[in-house]
């Protein structure tokens, strides 16, 4: 994130624990886990960790694709229906926004074919993209208690200075009873590509490893509107410039991103009943570039406008990163026809910093980013049974992350189903169903916050050859 931006809404955040904005979202947002590798592990959830025995094992524990013995290829499509509800005082309203997306493609195969070769080496190569922000927010409310523009003027920011609302004429004044409008938009989608490689070193024991090319981009609009409904500002001398009537903030950013990391995997089964699983990905190293603008507009009671554009090449800026190391146990057991499989995950978001620089400014930062975020825990259990003679396997999952801002005991849920319909021994039809429930406290300004409830149905199809 720019400078300015950076300035604006970490400082700001740093006020409470609990409302956090800014860099500290952006990069919490590129630090999640994705449940929809494809349409079969998505309905496992987090448990497919104890699994792996198909190519989206490339992503989870590339040793996993040692499992199958044959070469497969899958593909995979999603439809995402989001549900925000979300209140701000005393009102409370809600969006919803359906998106349809092709969202993954792999193949996984042995290297070596020959009769007189054991297949003991294999590779994969696999493409995947999920959302990482898809929200809409618009509601209008009346604050009695505070004001957006008294809250900014008193950090003395570029904005207000330029349009006078920093003035002896407006400082004191412009405290409270406003109707206030807070719209934001983001919009962010991130890409993965990954090469791996695995070998069976034992019949029981694989081991494997994959590098991880992640690249995407992310739109962040947010509009701060506040007027004075009940015509509180006015004044008859007209020597006194106080006759405000409302002003308009304006925030954007966009970003555009490629980074890199390694996923290393290990696997061991223990008499075809138990597995047991453990990777550790490398922390992520990426490059974001990023564009803002700031625009703001000041009207008075007479009709007169005043405006503020922050424009130009200060506004573009590059700068790395390094998002959290992962490290990942999974198990399951087989008893007939049923698998019981869990897995645990710890992500290590304290670790998050920005790197290559010996700036003050960003080392500070670094400072601060420690101090309000901390390891995640990413907890699921599932299920998987084929139903004896039938065509159909049927499986269920329940995933449970913690939250990693420092101070909170916040956690997100995603319950997770899916059917598999195997038409012929060799071609599987995938279907999964995700429900996810997620509650946010979005920082505005101050001590006012917006209260952000998220639900979504994720349903998806997906198909596998197996040769």
């Amino acid at each position: 994130m720019s400078r300015y931006i950076v300035l604006f809404l970490l400082s700001t955040s740093i006020l409470s624990t609990q409302n956090i904005d800014g860099t500290l979202i952006d990069l919490v947002r590129y630090s999640k886990s994705n449940y929809t590798i494809n349409a079969r592990s998505a309905g496992l959830g987090a448990s497919y960790n104890g699994i792996l025995n198909d190519n989206a094992a490339i992503i989870s524990n590339p040793a996993g694709i040692t499992l199958t013995n044959l070469s497969e290829i899958s593909v995979g499509l999603n439809n995402k229906f989001n549900y925000n509800t979300y209140s701000f005082l005393d009102r409370t309203s809600n969006t919803e926004i359906n998106r349809m997306k092709l969202n993954n493609f792999s193949i996984a195969s042995p290297i070596f074919k020959e009769v007189n070769h054991p297949k003991n080496l294999f590779f994969g190569i696999s493409y995947n993209s999920y959302g990482v922000s898809d929200r809409e927010i618009d509601i209008t409310t009346f604050n009695p208690n505070l004001t957006y523009t008294g809250y900014e003027s008193t950090f003395g920011r570029s904005w207000t200075k330029n349009l006078g609302l920093n003035t002896d004429q407006f400082e004191d004044l412009i405290t409270d009873s406003l109707t206030q409008n807070y719209k934001l938009v983001e919009t962010g989608r991130r890409h993965n590509l990954l090469f791996a490689l695995a070998s069976e070193v034992e019949e029981s024991f694989s081991i494997g490893g994959s590098l991880n090319i992640f690249y995407g981009s992310f739109e962040y609009n947010r509009v701060i509107n506040e007027e004075d409904t009940r015509h509180i500002y006015e004044s008859d001398d007209p020597s006194i410039n106080q006759e405000f009537d409302k002003v308009r903030h304006t925030l954007n950013y966009s970003q555009d991103y490629i980074s890199a990391s390694f996923n290393l995997g290990l696997i061991y089964n223990l008499d075809s009943t138990y597995r047991f699983s453990l990777n550790f990905v490398t922390p992520e190293s990426m490059v974001i570039d990023e564009l803002f603008t700031e625009r703001a507009t000041l009207t008075t009671d007479d009709g007169r406008q005043y405006s503020y554009d922050n424009l130009g090449s200060a506004n573009s800026n590059t700068f790395k990163v390094s998002l959290p190391w992962t490290l990942a146990v999974g198990s399951s057991y087989k008893l007939s026809d049923l698998i019981i499989t869990g897995s645990a995950k710890m992500k290590g978001f304290n670790s998050i910093e920005f790197t290559d620089t010996d700036d003050e400014y960003y080392l500070d930062l670094n400072n601060d980013l420690t101090n309000q975020l901390k390891t995640s825990f990413e907890l699921g259990g599932g299920f998987e049974y084929d139903i004896p003679y039938t065509i159909l396997t049927i499986r269920g999952g329940y995933t449970l992350v913690t939250s990693p801002i420092e101070g909170s005991n916040d956690y997100s849920e995603l319950i997770s189903g899916g059917l598999s319909i195997f038409p012929i021994e060799s071609l599987r039809l995938d279907l999964f169903y995700q429900a996810y429930k997620s509650d946010e406290n979005i920082f505005i300004y101050g001590n006012a916050n917006l209260d952000n409830q998220i639900q979504s149905d994720n349903f998806g199809i997906g198909i596998t050859y197996r040769y």
